[in-house]
């Protein structure tokens, strides 16, 4: 449903609720030094609307939290209020969230808990009693449909719900609470936004106090209330009609839509406007049971940004696509500091992920310097309608969504969007220019910080990729004492693999620079093999002069069978290097994402990212498939271990049953079987092709990324650790209990039959699809198994296909991969500047008899057919 329908059904279905007149007014800076400031703030603001003759029943009053010194609603404060001639009553509100928890008979949720109020009652369905409201202890109201999820089943219910008890700085542990469910509400209902359950303050106070860790009374009178309805003495017969409710509709740069009230109250330095009845294309509150980090230990809300060009990138730190996008957001971040405030949202594919200490290692692995949502449940992903990894959703100085983009390229779109909203806002006075509130975590001494890969010289001596100080370092044989530091210049920049050539120098895969480089030991130098310095996009060459083809994020490198291999992270290849022609090429892979085994030009990869040669094998640590697989000398890629890109975990056992958790790394050993640096598991794995069996070697180990053999010993890099680990190979595994896992993702629901795809994109403001040689976009779509779809699948130009699902298979994962080129829209220029926008989507499904007909997902744009 569109926004502006939705605050339009809002707005009629609250106007025919009641005779009197409503104009919900939110007195934005109302508060600041003292009570007495909110009582006259209020007071003068209803005075003044009074006197231009609108009529009003209701004033939502909402704390402001960009000023330390600004007072909240706390109960004294809303007494204060009270007092006021004119006023009937207020109705403080305060908000938490909670989901189904540990109770598996549950459909998983996750609902935001909100005060019910007397004045403003929900349109119930259907409830357990005649007069429900006000509800009473553990009485909650529901949607009827939430988070995605049929809940009419709970009605009448007493059940078991979680929600998060802070247990120290950053740390929060989830606990259970019973609520009966009294009444179901109609969904189409937003007035406090998708998914809000209502239920008595002092129960929704106690969740969140109990996010805060301290107690329910003690959180009223500091943190105070989320807002407050003040219903007041004056009154008419009649209600304002919708024609007359004024409404504006203003395109960004994507061509996107967003709703806002053109009626403005000014009240000194406030710009106010009308309440959630028309801002249902506000953004959701950024939520999250990890907490926050670079904020200096201080949570953040929308409130606080407000003011600020927000941009929230949902992103997972396994994700190759994400650290370009991370990439590609530092020149805006920098440029516009002061008016731009970027907050990633880590949203965990895997469930290593999820796992708090590893985003805080991520953050400062990949050198993010903005503010980090820790979300290992999904809850703001699902509240944003998050469908890939990288997704980024722009909010404008006032609240407002206005854009989204999935995948990579979208920088120079955003960036004049961001430059439209800084004019705009400037000009209304409702732009705030300052310091972000990111703060620096502090630095850590370590001889290595997060170290790639290993290579032993022929000294005996080790080389290390030392990835997030961008040097390699030379320890000694001991594996500790640093010899020497390479390339602290400024002429590596997160290097990742190593392998020895036959001229004696050193190929390192230099990631982030998207190059090849050499580096000889015995002199020192450093030199450029292959690589333009640019990220490779869909239709660049892929063969030619080494040093004219640009590369993708190259994650490792491996001499075999006179070439140098290279596995090309970025476009899930693999790529070769001849050293004596000087050329780049195409080995293997298609540039579509999945585990596909067959012919080298037909397989299909995700993120290789450790290559080992053995003889006529060169084996493949695949990670987004937590896989290994090898290619031979005829050019056919095969799988080890692994099934695709939705399982995972920690089982030993027949090859092909058994599971592994994004490994990084592959090694060589004598006997012919492979090491696995099991990164995700923190283990060291074993593959023995005579047997087909996989056993543990080693466990206790934090993110291994890389080993390499030194006699009869394995020396790892663990890569969290900051260090090599040596370890003696030992005789017999290690035992581990099995776990198995799939993707942490809800699956959408969606009917048998036909299935509309609509893959949404909208060329930003003053560009368009190129088409100047034919079709500019790119659809390509499959599914697991491929007996989900009887028909739809292939390649294709049109972003829109139908599906036929086929409706005795139960669910499955669609893989859509899509792609579409803009170029400025100059006739006057004969070479405009042109950009790619690709993502590639891996949508979990059900199908159901009453699921989804339509498939939409967000390119560039805004979905403007969401129902």
């Amino acid at each position: 449903m569109k926004p502006l329908h939705h605050g339009l059904l809002n707005a009629r279905r609250f106007a025919r609720r009641s005779s009197a007149s409503v104009l919900a007014l939110a007195l934005c800076g109302t508060l600041s030094l003292a009570a007495a400031t909110v009582v006259r703030g209020a007071e003068r603001a209803a005075e003044a609307t009074l006197s231009s003759g609108t009529s009003l029943q209701q004033i939502d009053l909402e704390p402001r939290t960009d000023d330390s010194a600004t007072k909240r609603l706390t109960p004294a404060t809303l007494t204060a209020v009270a007092a006021l001639s004119g006023v009937r009553s207020v109705e403080p509100v305060v908000q938490a969230s909670f989901d189904s928890g540990p109770d598996e008979s549950l459909p998983p949720f996750l609902l935001h808990a909100t005060s019910a109020r007397v004045s403003v009652p929900p349109p119930l369905l259907e409830r357990v009693r005649p007069e429900v409201f006000p509800l009473e202890g553990d009485e909650v109201v529901l949607p009827a449909v939430g988070d995605g999820q049929d809940l009419s089943g709970l009605l009448g219910r007493t059940v078991s719900v979680g929600y998060v008890q802070r247990i120290g700085e950053n740390r929060g542990t989830g606990v259970t609470d019973r609520i009966t469910v009294v009444g179901l509400y109609d969904p189409a209902w937003q007035i406090d936004g998708p998914n809000a359950a209502y239920a008595a303050t002092p129960l929704v106070a106690k969740w969140a106090a109990a996010r805060e860790g301290v107690g329910a009374e003690r959180f009223l009178q500091t943190r105070g209330f989320s807002k407050a309805t003040v219903v007041t003495a004056a009154a008419t017969t009649s209600r304002p009609s919708m024609s007359s409710a004024p409404h504006r509709k203003s395109s960004s740069s994507t061509g996107s839509s967003r709703t806002r009230s053109a009626t403005a109250y000014a009240w000194k330095r406030c710009s106010c406007r009308r309440s959630s009845t028309s801002s249902t294309a506000s953004g959701p509150e950024l939520i999250g049971k990890g907490g926050w980090l670079n904020t200096g230990g201080k949570e953040l809300t929308l409130a606080d940004l407000r003011g600020r060009i927000t941009i929230l990138d949902f992103w997972t730190f396994c994700c190759i696509n994400c650290l370009h996008v991370l990439d590609e957001l530092r020149e805006l971040e920098e440029k516009h500091r002061d008016t731009v405030v970027i907050i990633g949202v880590h949203s965990p594919k895997f469930v290593h992920e999820a796992e708090h200490e590893a985003v805080v290692d991520a953050v400062e692995r990949y050198q993010v310097h903005h503010p980090v949502l820790d979300d290992p449940e999904l809850a703001t992903w699902k509240q944003y309608a998050v469908r890939a990894w990288p997704t980024l959703v722009v909010i404008d100085p006032e609240g407002y969504v206005v854009a989204q983009h999935a995948g990579e390229g979208h920088a120079h779109a955003i960036e004049r969007l961001v430059e439209e909203l800084e004019a705009e806002h400037e000009a209304k006075g409702t732009l705030r220019r300052g310091d972000g509130p990111y703060v620096a975590p502090e630095p850590a001494a370590t001889d290595l910080r997060f170290p790639g890969k290993a290579l032993r010289l022929p000294t005996g001596n080790f080389l290390v990729s030392d990835s997030t100080r961008h040097e390699l370092v030379e320890l000694a044989a001991d594996g500790e004492s640093v010899v020497r530091r390479i390339g602290g210049d400024g002429r590596f920049n997160e290097p990742q693999g190593l392998a020895l050539l036959p001229d004696g120098r050193v190929a390192v895969a230099d990631t982030v620079h998207h190059q090849l480089k050499a580096y000889d030991p015995r002199t020192g130098a450093i030199e450029l093999l292959a690589g333009t310095g640019e990220q490779w996009w869909q239709g660049s060459p892929t063969s030619g002069p080494a040093t004219e083809v640009s590369l993708s994020s190259p994650w490792d490198v491996a001499w075999w069978n006179d070439r140098l291999w290279i596995a090309m992270a970025g476009v899930h290849q693999l790529w070769t290097y001849d050293p004596e022609e000087g050329t780049v090429q195409v080995a293997a892979g298609t540039t579509n994402e999945g585990l596909v085994d067959g012919p080298a030009a037909e397989a299909w990869f995700a993120q290789p990212s450790g290559l080992a040669a053995a003889g006529e094998r060169l084996w493949i640590a695949d990670s987004e498939t937590s896989s290994v697989r090898w290619i031979d000398t005829e050019g056919v890629v095969r799988t080890a271990v692994g099934t695709g890109l939705f399982d995972f975990g920690h089982r030993d056992g027949e090859a092909g049953q058994a599971l592994l958790q994004h490994p990084l790394g592959v090694t060589a050993l004598p006997d012919g079987s492979v090491a696995i640096s099991d990164t995700y598991n923190h283990a060291l794995r074993r593959f023995d092709p005579a047997s087909g069996e996989v056993t543990t070697l080693a466990t206790d180990l934090r993110e291994p990324s890389g080993a390499v053999l030194d006699g009869d010993e394995i020396v790892v890099v663990e890569s969290a650790r900051h260090r090599l680990t040596r370890l003696r190979l030992p005789e017999e595994a290690v035992r581990v209990e099995a776990v198995a896992h799939r993707t942490r993702r809800a699956a959408t629901d969606v009917g048998p039959g036909t299935l509309r795809l609509d893959v949404v994109f909208q060329a930003p403001a003053g560009q368009k699809l190129d088409t100047r040689y034919g079709p500019s976009t790119r659809l390509l779509v499959s599914s697991t198994p491929p007996e989900l779809l009887r028909s739809g699948e292939g390649a294709g130009t049109d972003l829109s296909r139908e599906l036929e699902i086929d409706p005795e298979v139960a669910e499955g994962v669609l893989h859509v991969s899509a792609m579409a080129a803009s170029c400025d829209d100059d006739p006057a220029n004969e070479y405009p500047a042109c950009h790619v926008h690709q993502q590639d989507w891996g949508v979990p499904v059900r199908v159901t008899p009453d699921g989804a007909a339509r498939l939409p997902l967000v390119l560039a744009g805004m979905d403007e057919q969401q129902d």
